[in-house]
């Protein structure tokens, strides 16, 4: 990538990250959604402006989903995450068990090869807690039972499938393990003297980088390369994978005041972590461009319905969070 090429990138990342956050809440929608929206429109679905493989701007949107789920670590209260913690569990293993083994049989009714199979049953378990957290940010809903569930539920999802992925795929680096690293770190760091200063030095930080992260996540998804078969493939497999999650939160036993269907509805959205697998299935020769391109609809779908839905069940309340807080806008 050219340094010119670099340079209209970020631009049409900040103009499409403001024009279109601007618009969705307009709409009455989370800025979030704007943003993934926008992403499509720049990368390579639209305008192609924004190559979201090129190293640059790939390593400032991995600096930005790193700063953002520290911010959640940071405005998280850990103990009413831990008192959540059996709940979140039961929500993790429902949730990766369920949409696995569905992906898995719907390979297998599709006369896929075994391993390629249970790779799509993979790519269906994980949860973008990115995607979610912004989402119940702008809501207002962040300190909440049900966000703590969805938070704690997530970060267990994501450590399973990245057991499962490795097994399956035989490759160790991932950059989920970093995701997961820096909202711990941000859970450690909250509980010290200095949690509020560094909290108001990352929010200034992350104003710039954050959009980065949602801008790419919506431009890596081509649109183009999907043809009819594989269209009915990624509907099948987000079927599946929205099944599976809102399940999982209704397992939850039933408690005076938790939405299990919030919780359910929080658990949908793959984002990054959807985009790693199937990028990691494509790469091993695992997927088949056509299937990618069913799995990248898969995570399209499921990171885009989610804010609606999650506005459509949850009615929002006062901010958690300062104006500049993780919403970024």
């Amino acid at each position: 990538m050219t340094v010119v090429a670099f340079v209209l990138a970020l631009i049409a990342i900040f103009v499409a990250a403001k024009l279109f956050a601007v618009l969705a809440k307009r709409i009455g929608q989370p800025a979030v959604l704007g943003e993934l929206i926008g992403g499509i429109i720049v990368g390579v679905s639209g305008f192609d402006i924004v190559d979201p493989h090129a190293p640059a701007i790939h390593l400032l949107a991995e600096i930005g989903v790193i700063l953002l789920l520290f911010l959640i670590g940071l405005e998280t209260d850990f103990n009413r995450l831990l008192a959540v913690g059996g709940t979140a569990t039961v929500v993790a293993v429902v949730g990766v068990v369920l949409p696995f083994v569905g992906g898995a049989a719907f390979g297998y009714v599709l006369g896929l090869p075994t391993m390629v199979s249970v790779f799509l049953g993979a790519s269906l378990t994980a949860t973008s807690v990115g995607i979610t957290a912004r989402v119940l940010s702008d809501l207002g809903r962040l300190h909440e039972d049900e966000s703590q569930v969805i938070l704690g539920a997530a970060v267990v999802d994501d450590i399973i499938g990245l057991v499962i992925l490795t097994i399956v795929s035989t490759v160790a680096a991932l950059s989920s393990v970093m995701i997961i690293a820096s909202f711990a770190a941000g859970l450690v760091l909250a509980r010290t003297s200095k949690g509020n200063e560094i909290q108001r030095v990352v929010h200034r930080v992350g104003k710039f980088f954050i959009p980065i992260f949602f801008i790419t996540v919506g431009a890596a998804i081509d649109v183009k390369t999907i043809d009819r078969r594989f269209l009915l493939i990624g509907l099948g497999l987000t079927v599946i994978g929205i099944a599976g999650k809102v399940l999982a939160g209704l397992a939850v036993p039933r408690r005076r005041g938790l939405n299990r269907i919030v919780i359910g509805v929080g658990m949908i959205p793959r984002g990054e972590v959807g985009l790693v697998f199937a990028q990691v299935g494509l790469t091993t020769t695992l997927l088949s461009p056509g299937l990618y391109s069913a799995v990248a609809l898969m995570v399209m779908i499921t990171t885009l319905v989610t804010p609606p839905a999650l506005r459509l069940v949850e009615k929002p309340k006062s901010k958690d969070l300062a104006p500049d807080s993780v919403g970024m806008r």
